[in-house]
């Protein structure tokens, strides 16, 4: 491995004796059997690399080539100008404050280093307790609660009207030889009525000896709950809430009757007010079961990090190195220095990677809850409304200070931290305004659920405590918002998902919707990550126009789209939950078009930013009063356009989609999920607003939805893609038509 020399000069220019790629292994397959031969710094690089920053953040480069890496979602490419051919495989980087940045071209882990003998680089040693249910970090954890309950009014408790919230909760009694005697009782009886407890946020996982209440046993829990039966997830969460003086814990697999339907329901209804309320929440984060707990042995080493004996082997001397006043002048000289290697403090980098962060339902569970304890493998972390701490950095520090050195998407900043419902959202040096709910639909649309008709239910605590900052005339409608209901049609699929083919009788396309009760229109819809893009469609666009007087002049023309009606069934009575049926009458412009891969010149290419299948077309302007689409072919090469009369109606080509030279494109169309080939069926382009593509580009596209005819249902269409066409384009002008449109 070696080291970048930085620009400034402040970094340390060392080569490593191992880890380059070659032809025969990789740096990383290397770097694997160096820890198997016991290397103690090889790892520590892993455990950092294992930990590292998501892809995806600001890099700069320098005139040489060489990747500045901050904090946030790094993509570190390879240098073009490499100081050394051999500088390849895994790259260190030593920053004079103390920072050793490790990256493998496509991860970035960030550690510490010191020299305790010269006083140099960063100075503060990690403190990590033995084990995460000593008595040191349960001080701690009691020292961050009291802190935050005294002097944090932003994280006040708030307190249901009806008493508690949930309808029952694990009493904790006496312990007994290491055991606990616990119980369920009803929150009814409990008095005072504003008793406190402990919630907890946990991978229910898979398994057969999952611990349940049922109709068959509820009776018995509220005589004892018999200990030995319990996960150890459970037992560790029992023995903190006892270890922090709470007496009253929640756990939704033991205090709602998981085979009583109607319970179920409204307990789930209630899951906002339950994690609000609940005096903290225990989060199991790196517990992908209930077998793993919270209590997991810690790698010591990598907690306390290593100590190296370094030497400088350069012959000759460098002016201005680093190294050289740390560890001598050069190669002979006796001079050298212990240094002190350990992980960097990540915060919630590590909380948020774990199995927890990947489920549906947890989201909810971390956004509403006020004041957190994140149980990590190696560390206790604390998060509440006003600050973060851990147990490495013990003293609590403002959340709104950490989020400036941070990308958005590590920020530890929760959306629902803040009052405002529209926010900021930093992505590739770039800043743009989005609603807090569309953050919050891209982030639970990464994470997966285990039933897929708990896809609006799973949600429904984040949407009701985001209503009750909304107009209260305000409606919600299968996870859109009936005031910005427009906006909220404008999500598409984050990344390609593997093509669905049209042959067989079970390889339909379009694809059939999980939870057919879901409208094709809303996000809920898709299987998969979502993206919002129209936050800037709708304020209408600036047209040249000549006024009264003859001068030229720019107006602005506003967007023509009307909703007319918008109408959701639910399956219960609750308004956030599950729906039965939804449809959205829309009232405005487009065109129907007849797309096929056989119609078209070229194999349709992909959008190079999501890797999805493009559909180009060009629409040709006709004499005809009712155009008709021309089936015939039409070669993709500009020159025909030039030695031929355009034809009468539309015809269909591929092109790429950045590629725009050619005159035989004017619109692209995409789809959600990519069919292996499209077969001809008729759609309707319907325009939607004017901005910037899901595609990128600039902001002077008109953009809408894709809507295809449901087979014996007339007159009812169903999303299944969107497209784009530039604004001023005459054809779409003279194509496009009035027309109302009724989505299901």
């Amino acid at each position: 491995m070696h080291s970048w020399y930085f620009p400034d000069g402040k970094a340390w220019r060392d080569r490593f004796g191992h880890h380059d790629d070659s032809d025969e292994v990789s740096a990383n397959e290397e770097l694997l059997t160096s820890i198997y031969n016991g290397c103690e710094l090889c790892s520590l690089l892993r455990r950092a690399l294992d930990e590292a920053e998501p892809v995806g953040s600001v890099v700069k480069r320098e005139k040489a080539g060489i990747p500045i890496l901050r904090h946030g979602w790094s993509r570190p490419a390879k240098p073009k100008h490499k100081r050394h051919p051999e500088d390849t495989g895994i790259i260190l980087a030593v920053r004079e404050e103390g920072e050793l940045e490790v990256t493998d071209a496509t991860r970035v882990g960030q550690l510490l280093w010191r020299t305790p003998e010269m006083g140099l680089g960063y100075a503060k040693k990690a403190i990590i307790f033995e084990a995460a249910d000593s008595p040191g970090a349960y001080k701690l954890c009691q020292k961050w609660l009291e802190i935050c309950q005294s002097s944090h009014p932003q994280c006040k408790i708030k307190r249901s009207k009806d008493g508690l919230a949930p309808k029952r909760l694990i009493q904790v009694d006496n312990e007994d030889h290491g055991t606990f005697n616990i119980r369920l009782v009803l929150s009814a009886a409990l008095l005072p009525t504003d008793e406190k407890y402990v919630a907890l946020s946990h991978c229910w996982g898979g398994g057969t000896g999952f611990v349940k209440t049922t109709k068959s046993n509820v009776d018995q829990r509220y005589i004892s709950i018999d200990w030995v039966e319990l996960s150890k997830t459970f037992k560790d969460s029992i023995k903190t809430v006892h270890a922090l003086g709470s007496k009253y814990l929640w756990i939704d697999s033991l205090c709602i009757v998981q085979d009583d339907a109607d319970e179920i329901v409204q307990e789930c209804a209630k899951m906002e007010m339950i994690y609000s309320c609940a005096d903290f929440t225990i989060c199991a984060a790196d517990a992908a079961n209930g077998l793993d707990g919270l209590f997991m042995t810690r790698d010591r080493t990598y907690a306390e990090g290593i100590s190296i004996r370094a030497k400088n082997i350069w012959t000759v001397p460098r002016g201005g190195s680093l190294m050289e006043g740390v560890l001598g002048r050069f190669d002979g000289n006796p001079a050298n220095a212990e240094v002190f290697i350990y992980p960097k403090p990540k915060f919630f980098a590590r909380a948020l990677q774990g199995p927890l962060s990947t489920r549906g339902w947890t989201l909810q569970e971390r956004e509403l809850s006020p004041r957190i304890l994140h149980f990590t493998r190696d560390r206790i972390l604390w998060e509440c409304r006003t600050c973060i701490a851990s147990e490495d950095e013990p003293e609590m520090a403002l959340k709104t200070e950490v989020a400036k050195a941070m990308s958005a998407e590590l920020s530890p900043e929760r959306v629902l931290d803040s009052q405002n419902l529209v926010m900021q959202s930093r992505k590739q040096g770039m800043s743009s305004v989005k609603s807090a709910w569309s953050i919050l639909v891209e982030m639970y649309s990464r994470r997966q659920l285990s039933v897929a008709t708990d896809k609006l239910v799973a949600i429904a605590g984040i949407a009701r405590s985001i209503a009750a900052k909304r107009d209260p005339n305000d409606k919600y409608l299968a996870g859109l918002w009936r005031d910005g209901l427009l906006t909220g049609l404008c999500w598409y699929p984050e990344k390609s998902r593997n093509t669905i083919g049209i042959t067989g009788e079970s390889r339909v396309w379009p694809p059939t919707i999980l939870d057919n009760r879901i409208p094709s229109w809303s996000w809920a819809s898709y299987n998969g990550s979502v993206k919002h893009y129209g936050d800037d469609w709708f304020g209408g666009y600036w047209k040249l126009d000549v006024d009264n007087e003859g001068k030229e002049t720019y107006v602005k023309v506003p967007e023509t789209i009307k909703v007319v009606e918008a109408e959701v069934t639910l399956s219960t009575k609750d308004a956030y939950g599950a729906i039965s049926q939804a449809r959205i009458k829309l009232d405005g412009f487009g065109a129907f078009v007849q797309i096929s891969e056989d119609m078209c010149s070229q194999t349709p290419r992909l959008l190079s930013s999501s890797s999805r299948k493009c559909y180009g077309i060009h629409i040709a302007q006709t004499t005809e009063s009712s155009p008709r689409w021309v089936e015939d072919t039409v070669p993709g090469d500009s020159s025909w356009w030039t030695n031929n009369a355009v034809p009468r109606g539309r015809a269909l080509v591929s092109n790429d989609a950045f590629q725009r030279s050619s005159a035989t494109e004017n619109a692209l169309v995409y789809f959600d999920t990519d069919p292996d080939k499209l077969v001809e069926q008729k759609f309707v382009l319907f325009q939607l607003g004017t901005g910037k593509p899901p595609h990128g580009g600039k902001p002077d596209r008109i953009c809408g939805l894709v809507l295809l005819e449901i087979q014996a249902q007339p007159k009812k269409y169903r999303r299944v893609g969107m497209f784009d066409v530039y604004r001023n384009d005459v054809y779409w002008g003279n194509a496009k038509r009035k027309m109302t449109v009724l989505i299901v």
